[in-house]
């Protein structure tokens, strides 16, 4: 696999893009707190040699992204990736937003429907979430817990029994965490859950 790393700036902030692949655009968008990179490889991989074009731009703060990190809201993260999609993609994109990246992709495609063709939610959450489900992502990204209670946090919200819950012990960004939590406690979520009129699939994983 060949990547190319690019930077979209937008009227607000400047992105660095990973770009692999040609064909038709899908976008992927990470969870709480963490960039699109690593975390997202392999599935890259299956992409590219299926045919597509997979843009990972990297939230604000992480890498060489940068802008307003106080007060962001879902609009603003929904422009962000708009601006990303109107550079890099040939036309309309397939979003996968997986975990947070879920409400980041609803929101592009309520804000922006000429920009999505479809929307991938990848282990988002239902509409109803128990208050320590809602809390663990925090804890499994706050680098001042010890380990174990960081695991524990990674596998009541991310992991199943039997895989390693310790390969995301790493991969955190403190800043980027605090302002996309900041935006889910200020924003009613339930706005975008049609995610406009755009085709949803939902992947959702067996145990």
């Amino acid at each position: 696999m060949i990547r190319h790393n690019g930077i979209v700036d937008s009227t607000q902030a400047s992105f660095e893009v990973y770009i692999e692949g040609q064909g038709p655009t899908v976008v992927i968008v990470p969870s709480y707190g963490r960039d699109g990179g690593a975390d997202f490889d392999a599935l890259t991989d299956v992409l590219v040699d299926a045919g597509y074009r997979v843009l990972r731009p990297q939230p604000r703060g992480i890498a060489r992204s940068v802008g307003p990190m106080a007060a962001v809201t879902f609009e603003d993260m929904a422009g962000d990736l708009a601006c990303v999609i109107d550079k890099l993609a040939d036309g309309p994109a397939v979003i996968l937003g997986h975990a947070f990246g879920n409400f980041v992709a609803r929101a592009t495609a309520t804000h922006h429907p000429d920009k999505v063709a479809a929307v991938i939610l990848a282990a988002a959450s239902g509409k109803t979430v128990a208050p320590e489900v809602v809390s663990a992502p925090i804890r499994a990204g706050d680098l001042s817990l010890p380990d174990p209670v960081r695991l524990d946090a990674l596998r009541l919200a991310f992991f199943a029994p039997g895989h390693d819950a310790s390969l995301w012990l790493t991969g955190w960004y403190p800043d980027t965490l605090a302002m996309q939590v900041d935006c889910v406690q200020r924003t009613d979520v339930s706005s975008y859950w049609s995610a406009g009129n755009v085709p949803i699939f939902e992947l959702i994983a067996a145990l």
